[in-house]
């Protein structure tokens, strides 16, 4: 949510700062503070989208297509980095922040020359457009979670015990071909979870001596944070939870 609203305001921005600059070419005066500002919005948009996809690949958040895709716990830091740029989505906002960062400084050289700043800064911020527009949602969005859209994850880098709970029976599938194992992950899925989520946390309510074990992990977003948990990592008390309400789940049948 939060990278799609600073892509979002970043294109936005770009679009208005190529139209006022435009705009102040053809002799609208009052413009050039507004295409200035525009400008300044885009670059610190593109920055702290860039910083957010970078804080999120560093810290291996799966939920986020992006990132499952092509970053891996088991790559060191360099590698790591370097799969910010490993997608077009994450190329595409690269070549956005450079020209952000260049376009500061040009927009600075270009102020202190007569009229110069509105005839280059248009078409900078014109083609500044452009590279946000493929990072918007609507297009090649590096914010999507991984459950936007159906998708199929390798069952070898799903935690093996989630394999016993009833409710992912529907959701694992089997290559013939190859005889690999995947899990599709959808928006049903992530309502599954939920509702085992809603019940454990009226577990948590009721035995108030669960709340210094799973206090922390409570305070999770189920939504945002599924596939994290869902992924990677052994969440032993997160998975006994469970058993107890697949037993809840065979006693109401």
């Amino acid at each position: 949510m939060i990278g799609n609203i600073l892509t979002s305001i970043a294109f936005i921005a770009a679009v208005t700062s190529a139209v006022m600059y435009f705009l102040n070419y053809r002799g609208y005066q009052n413009t050039l503070n507004f295409g200035r500002i525009a400008f300044h919005t885009m670059a610190t948009s593109t920055i702290l989208a860039s910083v957010f996809l970078l804080y999120l690949i560093l810290t291996h958040q799966f939920q986020y297509k992006y990132v499952y895709s092509y970053s891996d716990t088991s790559l060191p830091l360099g590698l790591l980095i370097s799969t910010f740029y490993a997608g077009q989505e994450g190329s595409f906002l690269l070549w956005a922040l450079w020209m952000s960062v260049i376009g500061v400084t040009l927009q600075q050289y270009s102020s202190a020359r007569a009229d110069l700043e509105p005839r280059v800064m248009s078409v900078f911020s014109l083609v500044q457009s452009f590279l946000l527009l493929m990072i918007t949602p609507l297009v090649k969005n590096p914010f999507a979670l991984i459950y936007s859209e159906p998708f199929m994850a390798s069952a070898n880098t799903i935690n093996s015990q989630f394999f016993n709970l009833p409710f992912l029976a529907n959701y694992i599938f089997t290559d013939n071909s190859t005889g690999m194992n995947y899990i599709k992950i959808d928006q049903s899925l992530v309502e599954t979870f939920e509702e085992c989520w809603n019940w454990i946390k009226r577990i948590y309510h009721q035995w108030s001596w669960l709340k210094s074990v799973t206090s922390k992990f409570l305070d999770a977003n189920p939504s945002t944070n599924l596939v994290y948990w869902f992924c990677s990592y052994e969440r032993s008390i997160y998975f006994r939870l469970c058993r107890s309400y697949e037993k809840r789940l065979q006693r109401m049948d």
